[in-house]
């Protein structure tokens, strides 16, 4: 009688496991999927500045450009491009929002306003890189 009382409760207590597994099982997988994406992604991570390295050979012998940009630069709610550019483009020292250098680079937040800060400081594009970032030159 004790071995059935025995063997009953551990049939019970496997059932109420695998129940327990079951319910959890796709909250498991998730989970095991977040974190082989955070192991994958560690190994292709990107430096940082990796949109302006297109910008580096182009600016061989030149000591300072401008950069500017219609986002908010506040040290609470910049998103850091300014210094991950300055980090990658360097020793060419980057002048943020001072347009009066002969190149420029833009991070604008679309094609548009960024076409419109050329037009406002009589520059052409002279190359646009994939991520969206403008060099451009203006006819002094």
């Amino acid at each position: 009688m004790a071995t059935h009382k025995y063997l009953n409760s551990k049939l019970i207590l496997t059932a109420f496991l695998l129940f327990v597994i079951s319910l959890n099982f796709s909250s498991l997988k998730e989970a095991y999927r977040s974190v082989a994406f955070h192991r994958a992604s560690r190994i292709f991570r990107k430096s940082p500045g990796f949109e302006f390295a297109d910008f580096k050979d182009k600016l061989t012998g030149i000591n300072a450009i401008g950069f500017l940009t219609d986002k908010n630069m506040s040290p609470e709610r910049n998103d850091g491009q300014f210094l991950a550019a300055q980090y990658t483009l360097a020793p060419v020292i980057l002048d943020l929002n001072n347009p009066n250098y002969r190149l420029n680079i833009l991070d604008c937040t679309n094609l548009a306003d960024a076409f419109g800060i050329m037009q406002g400081i009589s520059a052409e594009p002279a190359f646009i890189n994939p991520y969206g970032k403008i060099l451009a030159q203006r006819g002094l």
